[in-house]
């Protein structure tokens, strides 16, 4: 480890080793719920209010009506970009970070994710999932 970072990094805390987690989490996905970050990392509540609490995130109400969590620095409304597509490979993390998908994979959530609940390739206008053929045995649900 030392030839490839240099000095031995210093160890840090479960609680600040956490934080940090969650706030990539957020960075990259959020605004989400409470349990979206604890099934992301398999940590308890506990852990992840603290984090939350550590970062300052700011709650939020979601479109379901339930609540959620934001970065204090990612509270700007974002501008609704216009037509767009992606097509997104086998795992991405686009559809990977949250526990309750529903909200932008309606119907198709098992189209998506196979048995395990690992996600497919697939197709997005617009920010939400259109239905894909499968060419592979293994992606079909």
């Amino acid at each position: 480890m030392r030839e490839r970072l240099g000095d031995t990094p210093e160890p840090v805390s479960a609680a600040a080793g956490y934080r940090e987690l969650v706030h990539r989490w957020l960075y990259s996905f959020g605004p989400g719920t409470e349990n979206d970050p604890v099934w992301w990392l398999g940590a308890t509540k506990t852990v992840v209010r603290k984090a939350l609490a550590g970062l300052g995130a700011v709650p939020v109400t979601l479109d379901t009506g339930t609540a959620g969590w934001l970065r204090a620095d990612d509270l700007d409304r974002v501008d609704d970009p216009g037509p767009w597509a992606a097509l997104l490979p086998v795992l991405d993390p686009t559809v990977m970070g949250w526990q309750g998908r529903g909200f932008h994979l309606g119907p198709h959530r098992d189209l998506l994710f196979e048995r395990r609940g690992n996600a497919g390739p697939a197709t997005w206008l617009g920010g939400f999932r259109v239905p894909t053929v499968y060419t592979s045995p293994a992606m079909k649900p």
